[in-house]
């Protein structure tokens, strides 16, 4: 199944800071909250006291939280503007008292929705929103794949994991961003984004322009869907890629298809989920080491496409 959550660029028009407050339980340094894995793709219930609840995506490269209009009423303040793949469109801001992972509780947030029924379908299960960096910006986190679960951790108690590497991050918009090289020479710095499903998006000029690095497949475009409208991608494969301390050989990639159609540079879940990952954002760090999935490396030099979903 092919899906990316189209990256959304919001201009505020009626709402005032989207900054977020925190709350920990007593005495604690840090919340683990369950997850639940759609695919490629985790899942975690968000409750809004007063309003319901539901299951959301969690999106690292999402710009900011996003609630399905079609599952859940929220108390209206304003609007935005979306601008994405398929055009604009303007949507409601909420404000909400409280918004609850597991004990983790966020005061006074604010998000917006949107009519996200077309993931539903193409997931097979009700989504009930996209979390999205306001709450990812806001804490160091952790997640980890193979439980699966997040932890929140409180900055002024949390350490980086034993056993971890750490790598320099680049944070725009509140979100992150890692060196990729493709090839010998070719570096990218692409979104580290748990919502993409497939290993790599890069924009076609860039796979265009270097035959040496990419083998571009002949056949019609992948079509996907975003925020506010659809588009179609191409594939090709990357002969080798470096990144997290590993060397990848025949690794796939999707790039637009579309004359005049741009897209972000990714790296997805199928390269993501190998690895226990803890952000601090604020210190523009990342801290990874390889999950009891294994080497993604050792995958791909075995036959076995990182692109297939197989857990249990």
């Amino acid at each position: 199944m092919y899906l990316v959550l189209r990256r959304i660029f919001i201009c505020l028009l009626t709402c005032a800071s989207l900054a977020a407050a925190v709350r920990f339980p007593d005495g604690a340094d840090s919340v683990r909250v369950p997850l639940l894995r759609a695919g490629h793709l985790l899942v975690v219930a968000v409750d809004f006291p007063g309003h319901g609840s539901g299951h959301f995506l969690v999106d690292t490269g999402g710009q900011m939280t996003m609630a399905n209009a079609t599952v859940l009423t929220l108390p209206t303040t304003g609007h935005a503007r979306l601008s994405g793949v398929g055009g604009q469109s303007v949507v409601p801001v909420h404000k909400v008292d409280e918004m609850r992972l597991g004990a983790m509780v966020f005061t006074d947030h604010q998000l917006i929705s949107n009519d996200l029924a077309r993931f539903s379908d193409m997931l097979g299960v009700e989504v009930g929103g996209v979390l999205g960096a306001d709450v990812f910006a806001a804490l160091p986190f952790t997640i980890d794949y193979a439980a699966p679960a997040i932890v929140f951790h409180k900055r002024s108690s949390w350490q980086p994991p034993d056993g971890a590497t750490k790598a320099a991050l680049t944070i725009r918009g509140s979100r992150p961003y890692l060196p990729v090289r493709f090839g010998k020479a070719l570096t990218r710095s692409c979104l580290l984004d748990t919502a993409a499903t497939r290993p790599f998006y890069l924009p076609a000029a860039v796979v265009e322009a270097h035959a040496d690095v990419f083998t571009v497949h002949d056949g019609p475009g992948m079509g996907h869907q975003g925020a506010v409208g659809g588009g179609s991608m191409a594939t090709a494969t990357a002969r080798r890629v470096t990144v997290f301390g590993q060397t990848l050989n025949d690794v796939q990639v999707q790039y637009t298809a579309e004359a005049g159609r741009s897209h972000s540079e990714v790296l997805g879940a199928p390269i993501l989920e190998h690895f226990d990952l803890s952000f601090d954002y604020q210190n523009s760090a990342l801290y990874y080491r390889e999950n009891e999935r294994g080497s993604v490396a050792q995958r791909l030099d075995a036959g076995m496409p990182v692109d297939a979903v197989d857990w249990a």
